[in-house]
């Protein structure tokens, strides 16, 4: 598991999770939204990330560190499918985040932590497991400095 000595099921135990009020979808893994603290106390147009997988992209270019990485033509079609399914997946109930306790928001301000996905019926779905089988995960996560 990414960013912790503790295994993935331990992760989502005893964690503060908060709904989130999808806005936009930029990729499977990057969206916008507001995040319901509870007590009526919002925060409005977050960016967020999850810290437990990383989803194909849908542009040429991703930004790591000083450097630009290549993406290929294959990739971009795979992060567009992946985000198609991403929108559908997320009318299917409530996303919610646990910020990172240690690292709550990454180098551009997003807030980083898991996604799950509550549905009507309770039913709960990590966000991370879910991409992995439906193939939206990139294969080198834990190679990259998730900054």
């Amino acid at each position: 598991y990414a960013f912790s000595d503790q295994s993935p099921e331990s992760v989502y135990e005893n964690r503060n999770w908060y709904d989130v009020n999808v806005k936009d979808a930029h990729d499977a893994d990057t969206i916008r939204g507001d995040v319901h603290l509870g007590l009526g106390v919002v925060l409005s147009d977050q960016g967020l990330r999850p810290d437990d997988y990383d989803a194909w992209e849908v542009s040429t270019l991703r930004e790591r560190g000083n450097s630009n990485i290549k993406v290929t033509d294959e990739e971009i079609k795979l992060g567009k499918k992946a985000l198609r399914e991403f929108k559908r997946f997320l009318k299917e109930g409530t996303l919610q985040v646990s910020p990172n306790p240690k690292r709550p928001r990454e180098k551009y301000g997003r807030i980083l932590g898991p996604w799950r996905l509550v549905k009507s019926d309770g039913t709960i779905i990590r966000v991370a497991d879910y991409a992995k089988e439906k193939g939206w995960e990139r294969s080198n996560l834990f190679e990259l400095d998730r900054e």
